[in-house]
């Protein structure tokens, strides 16, 4: 998160709001805006005329006039020399003094350091030293009502069906095609084919060598009915035309439901050929049998499970905190954050192949979104940080140390360099607020009366068929294999504590889930 609220006092002119300045002020505080305060600041005469003679003499020790020795020049002719540059100097540091003494003395927070031009104020001997500063400042809010929250916990037991549908990604992983000559493609074949799609003379989609499946009836991102019926029974060479109209999901908004005219020809046919689950292909995976290899993908899928129950824990934290805390946002805060959010998703779109019309097209519904996501984000922000203060909770620097040690891991680097990457980027305090909120909410949450959602009702158990054997190439396809996988998964209970194997069996799996996978 970008905007990042200051705990400590101000800083300003670099002078640290924790070191007392001792001035003689008087401040004044108006309310301009949501979070937005007017301070008109006074120092008095007595303050500058002293800061400007204590300047002077501290000049006079380390001057070098000519005629004179190191500190023995009048002041007069050491004020008359270096006079302009010391009361610049001066008036920096009492704007900044007096502006921090200010804040202190009234207790406000301000979220940046507001923009003094140091320039415009006018200081004058014997007078007291004016100017007004516009400040954005911490919204002001009572943090109540956090413990004790009632949350609800997904259940992490693996259903069958999320078994069997990670065993069916893992087949199609490990699926080999092979080339199709002098038959015509069939509805689950693949038909590898050049394409493009107009709507009215306007082109909105079109590539080159792309496989098109007939039975998913999708042909890049659009979906095209009767696009299995067209392509089934054609040949290398032929062609299909069909007209349609742009699904109503598409992730083109200002698309969706244009009449659309798909042209695509086909240059090649492939068969797909789907092993059979059984002990033979668990085996070629590295797995003792076809239950090791489901125990392995359905504790996967618990801990995946886990995950997501642990982000829907916090989401539920997040939504309750912002029911019971209502307050103002500082406009200027809102506004950084929400610039930071659209260049960081524009960036994302440009990256997946958008362009400068395309994101043009979209700009109002990103300029919408991203202020909604914003507000939110701040939002959240404030909260925590209350609620942190209230709760004495900090990130410590073996807090910090610890995560960096995780990226680093992650991103198969050395601490070392990930600590200097981090702090070139300017990311490390974000690091910190990123390990306090998350300590915030484990705070909350050791209060919170959570309770388990019900788990899924146990399938009766089905029959396993012994001794099947890999289907032979152009062998019709079976139906599925839900019986094996749903057998395994309910001859191991898995507790909700269980967590990921981390065996060579489960890293096999994932090798060899890309090595079928670049075999297409």
């Amino acid at each position: 998160m970008s905007e990042e609220p200051s705990d400590d006092a101000a800083q300003a002119g670099g002078v640290a709001i924790g070191e007392k300045a001792g001035l003689s002020i008087t401040a004044r505080f108006e309310d301009v805006g949501p979070c937005k305060k007017k301070v008109a600041v006074e120092v008095a005469a007595e303050d500058v005329n002293r800061s400007i003679r204590e300047g002077v003499l501290e000049l006079q020790r380390g001057a070098m006039l000519p005629g004179f020795r190191r500190g023995h020049a009048p002041l007069a002719l050491v004020e008359k020399r270096f006079g302009t540059d010391l009361r610049k100097d001066v008036k920096s540091r009492l704007v900044a003094d007096g502006y921090r003494q200010a804040l202190e003395e009234n207790g406000a927070r301000p979220i940046t350091d507001p923009d003094i031009d140091v320039d415009s104020i006018e200081m004058a001997d014997g007078e007291p030293l004016k100017f007004e500063v516009t400040v954005e400042v911490w919204p002001e809010f009572e943090v109540t009502g956090y413990e004790g929250l009632k949350l609800e916990r997904q259940s992490t037991q693996p259903t069958t069906e999320e078994v069997e549908a990670e065993i069916g990604n893992l087949r199609m992983r490990t699926t080999s095609l092979e080339e199709v000559e002098g038959e015509p493609a069939k509805e689950d074949h693949l038909v590898l084919c050049d394409y493009s799609i107009k709507s009215a003379e306007e082109e909105l989609a079109d590539a080159k060598d792309v496989a098109v499946r007939p039975v998913d009836e999708m042909v890049g991102a659009y979906k095209v009915p009767g696009i299995k019926k067209a392509l089934t029974g054609k040949n290398v060479g032929e062609s299909v035309k069909i007209e349609f109209k742009v699904d109503k999901k598409h992730p083109q908004e200002d698309i969706r439901g244009r009449e659309a005219v798909l042209v695509l020809d086909v240059k090649a046919v492939r068969r797909p050929n789907i092993p059979e689950v059984d002990d033979d292909w668990a085996k070629g995976l590295g797995f003792k049998s076809l239950d090791e290899l489901i125990t392995v993908v359905g504790r996967n899928v618990q801990a995946a499970k886990e995950n997501a129950a642990d982000s829907d824990l916090r989401l539920q934290v997040h939504n309750k905190l912002l029911e019971m805390m209502q307050f103002d946002l500082p406009e200027g805060a809102v506004s950084r954050q929400q610039k930071d959010i659209i260049a960081k998703e524009q960036m994302g779109l440009r990256y997946r192949g958008a362009t400068e019309e395309d994101l043009a097209k979209i700009s109002d519904k990103l300029e919408e979104t991203s202020l909604e996501k914003a507000e939110r984000d701040l939002k959240i922000l404030f909260i925590i940080s209350r609620i942190a203060e209230k709760e004495n909770v900090h990130a410590s620097d073996a807090d910090v140390d610890m995560r960096i040690a995780e990226l680093a891991t992650r991103y198969r680097t050395t601490t070392a360099k990930m600590h200097q990457q981090l702090e070139r980027e300017g990311m490390l305090p974000e690091i910190a607020l990123e390990v306090r909120e998350e300590k915030t909410i484990a705070h909350i949450l050791s209060t919170a009366e959570i309770t388990e959602a019900p788990a899924p009702e146990k399938p009766e158990k089905p029959e396993k068929k012994e001794g099947a054997k890999p289907k032979k190439e152009g062998a019709k396809e079976p139906k599925s294999g839900k019986a094996k996988a749903g057998k395994a998964t309910s001859e191991k209970k898995t507790t909700k504590k269980e967590k990921p194997a981390k065996t060579a069996a489960a890293k096999k799996t994932k090798q060899d889930a890309k090595a079928g996978k670049g075999d297409e």
